[in-house]
């Protein structure tokens, strides 16, 4: 559905996703617009920030800069599929998190299977919690992530950096000097690791 009074096309197909652990996280996706099997897409996956977390399927869609994916003009030019997972709470550890994303790629592989996804194409943005889970996809599935674009990311990966070392993926990182909750300076360790 497209709302021309924010030039943007809302209201993604809900979506439940469920790992072999039992993990769920509910989902919104949307569809390139006049999408043909016969052409192959880009993925844009969108993880929030902690203020949206739950599992009523609308709060991850609140609007923070992510829906410039989702523009008319922007589909015209660039069509793609958009995914907005919503995180059911704030992972309380490393374990916990992988879960949430674990859960993410499972549901990625189910809809290149469905979908004219391009698997060379998945490109990860988040702001926040959602920009240390873009960190984490890029650490812990590689081969699946073309390109990550953390925002307002403040995890420090003291354990990880030889590891991220040693990536040669796309990571295009903002981070406002002046954030107030999100330590810039443990982005700017992150930035200096790579």
């Amino acid at each position: 559905r497209y709302a021309a009074n924010m030039g943007v096309y809302i209201d993604g197909e809900p979506g439940v996703c469920t790992n072999a652990q039992g993990t769920q996280l509910v989902y919104r996706l949307f569809f390139a617009p006049r999408y043909d099997p016969a052409t192959k897409y880009p993925l844009v996956l969108f993880w929030h920030h902690s203020g949206c977390v739950g599992n009523n399927n609308v709060s991850q869609l609140a609007n923070v800069g992510q829906f410039c994916f989702l523009t008319a003009s922007n589909q015209a030019k660039s069509p793609c599929f958009f995914l907005a997972p919503q995180m059911p709470k704030v992972p309380s550890n490393r374990a916990e998190g992988y879960s949430f994303l674990d859960c993410a790629t499972n549901l990625l592989g189910q809809l290149m299977g469905q979908f004219s996804i391009d698997p060379a194409r998945i490109y990860v943005t988040g702001t926040s919690l959602g920009g240390n889970s873009s960190w984490f996809m890029l650490a812990g599935y590689p081969d699946l992530v073309a390109a990550v674009v953390p925002m307002s990311a403040s995890w420090m990966w003291l354990s990880l950096q030889d590891f991220l070392r040693s990536l040669s993926l796309p990571v295009w990182h903002f981070h406002a000097a002046n954030d107030a909750t999100a330590l810039v300076s443990n982005a700017d360790a992150t930035v200096a690791g790579l």
